[in-house]
């Protein structure tokens, strides 16, 4: 096998279907190769609901077929990600296949396992989704990490197909199944969240390549005006389409003149980086709660803490929250240390009204028109102002405001303050101490939270969660009342 290196996520597929090889017989483990087709989907899906029909109107085989169908497709393209193994196709698509086969072997387990396997394909992401993707270094790695949880989870799950006795299989329960491979469940429901935001910001590539092609059909039709060609027997229909096409493509160009900063990336970087089930307890927080809910006395909830206690992670965790509960009325920004260009006021204000007006309909084009022509500091946040006036509510997230130079950071603060005068906005900060917000603004308009008086369970969680895993990887061997007397401490 090749020595050269292998990225994180290519290296945790390796290192999965290893530790799956070696959990096997040799005599099994020279069964596993086994070449991706289509038809081995078919084949398994048609066993299972045969194997199983007995189970009148549960077409048990059905059930799991996006799964099946995932992993295969996968499997024949992680060839070309990982070149240093050239049986890693064969060694994906044949360690499931093999769990099928032992998972058919049980009656009185069947039923279980594939309602896992059923919620697991819900999880997959689709060929068709990111086949663009592929030559895409980053976001192989990322796909491959997903894949990588998948084996660990079929090496798992196949300890328990083969070493529970019969009899603990007549008395388990599908809750306590359920149970028992909720951590699997859960690290891949949180990495498809990663594949998501990849394939999230290929679409929106996609969606800049749509408007060159629209750009160059502008063009083709100012042509064929020109050339004195009418076409009078066009039906209304079609005029119709022709004035909305040339609404959205004018649409897009104004847009695109707001600002052409890449104010997702920062974004997505931190939401990947959170660990599962941390920060859900600042949903439970009463300033939160009457801050996001609008009965709270304060437009401006500002969260501070030291460098790196996971101010970023935290808000990026809010900015998912809430842009999934109110698409349209909520934008968000992440200053970026890296890009000088992102600590400019100006900067920030063009990546909120971009966000807001991107949201805006076809028809409503009075704002966005103001762009026409070349716009001036001065009159940006009296655009914002007027975009703020007819979104409600809107919800603006900052983050690492802090971090800008005083200039930059004191007009940015201006305008949030006069912003916050308006009923129905709701701003989120964070950052750390020295921003000191209660001190720049009106006393009443902001309300805190201090990051060091709630970061304590998040802590718990991580090590509880970073123990267990050492401890499954043999990464670290302790007993189980040293493990209790950890977890306390």
């Amino acid at each position: 096998m090749s020595t050269t290196a292998l990225s994180p996520g290519k290296q945790r597929l390796q290192d999965a279907i290893d530790a799956f090889c070696a959990s096997v017989s040799a005599a099994d483990r020279s069964k596993l190769p086994s070449s991706p087709h289509s038809r081995d989907v078919t084949d398994l899906v048609s066993q299972a609901n045969s194997v199983h029909s007995t189970w009148r109107s549960r077409r048990f085989g059905d059930r799991i077929q996006p799964f099946l169908k995932a992993v295969n497709e996968f499997s024949t393209v992680v060839d070309v990600m990982v070149q240093s193994n050239p049986e890693i196709a064969s060694l994906v698509w044949g360690s499931i296949k093999f769990v099928m086969i032992i998972l058919l072997a049980h009656n009185k387990y069947f039923e279980e396992g594939t309602a896992i396997l059923e919620r697991i394909g819900r999880y997959c992401p689709l060929f068709e989704e990111f086949s663009n993707l592929l030559p895409d270094a980053s976001f192989q790695d990322v796909l491959c990490e997903f894949y990588a949880v998948i084996i660990n989870f079929c090496e798992s799950f196949l300890g328990v197909l083969r070493q529970k006795p019969v009899k603990s299989f007549l008395k388990i329960t599908f809750s306590s199944l359920k149970g028992e491979f909720k951590e699997f469940t859960e690290k891949i429901e949180r990495h498809k969240t990663y594949v998501d935001g990849h394939i999230q910001l290929a679409s929106e590539r996609e969606h800049n390549r749509e408007r060159q092609a629209n750009a160059h059909f502008r063009n083709q039709l100012v042509d064929y005006t020109k050339g004195g060609i009418q076409r009078r027997d066009q039906s209304s229909h079609w005029k119709l389409q022709q004035d909305q096409r040339q609404k959205a493509m004018r649409r897009d160009i104004l847009l695109e003149k707001i600002t052409s900063h890449n104010y997702h990336e920062l974004y997505f970087r931190h939401l990947g980086k959170g660990q599962q089930g941390t920060g859900e307890w600042v949903f439970t927080l009463n300033n939160f709660v009457e801050w996001e809910s609008g009965t709270s006395t304060s437009s401006i909830l500002w969260c501070h803490g030291i460098p790196g206690s996971g101010k970023s992670v935290l808000t990026s965790k809010i900015t998912n929250y809430l842009t999934t509960k109110y698409p349209r009325s909520t934008a968000f920004y992440f200053c970026d240390f890296n890009q000088k260009i992102a600590f400019q006021w100006e900067t920030i204000l063009r990546s909120i009204i971009k966000q807001l007006l991107s949201h805006l309909s076809v028809g409503d084009m009075s704002i966005l028109e103001r762009f026409e022509t070349p716009v001036s500091q001065t009159a940006l946040s009296d655009i914002l102002r007027d975009i703020v006036n007819i979104t409600s509510p809107c919800y603006l997230i900052f983050d690492a405001i802090d971090e800008c130079d005083e200039p930059e950071k004191y007009q940015t603060l201006r305008i949030l303050e006069q912003l916050s005068q308006v009923d129905h906005i709701r701003i989120w900060i964070s950052g750390r101490y020295s921003l000191d917000i209660s001190r720049k603004m009106s006393p009443n308009t902001v309300q805190e939270i201090d990051l060091a008086l709630n970061i304590h369970p998040d802590i718990r969680l991580y090590i509880e969660q970073e123990l267990e895993e050492r401890i499954r990887v043999r990464r670290l061997t302790i007993s189980d009342q040293m493990r209790e007397e950890i977890k306390p401490a």
